[in-house]
């Protein structure tokens, strides 16, 4: 006898809550029948690609991001030397004598 798609939900939403002898008992099939449904479940493996999906996404975001904030020009200036002007030069003189 196969399980029904509503019986399949009902062992799956309810297996950690009550036993296989239980659950066979409320669905009105054999106990043989919910273990084999179980561990076709718990033996699924997931696949190859998944793993390489979960790796790569946080690094291509970061990638991204990288790109567009220097797309965009946002960050810090890099110029080492910057020109003094006479505004520049006395904000200095005022900071030295004023400490």
């Amino acid at each position: 006898m196969q399980l029904s798609n509503k019986q399949k939900k009902r062992i799956v939403k309810n297996y950690r809550k009550y036993s296989v002898k239980k659950m066979a008992g409320e669905l009105g099939v054999s106990e043989d029948i919910v273990n084999k449904f179980l561990n076709a479940k718990k033996n699924k493996r997931t696949p190859f690609y998944f793993y390489i999906i979960l790796i790569s996404l946080p690094i291509l975001f970061f990638i991204l991001l990288e790109l567009g904030l220097r797309i965009f020009g946002y960050g810090f200036n890099y110029e080492q030397w910057d020109t003094v002007t006479e505004d520049k030069s006395t904000l200095i003189w005022q900071y030295l004598f004023e400490i």
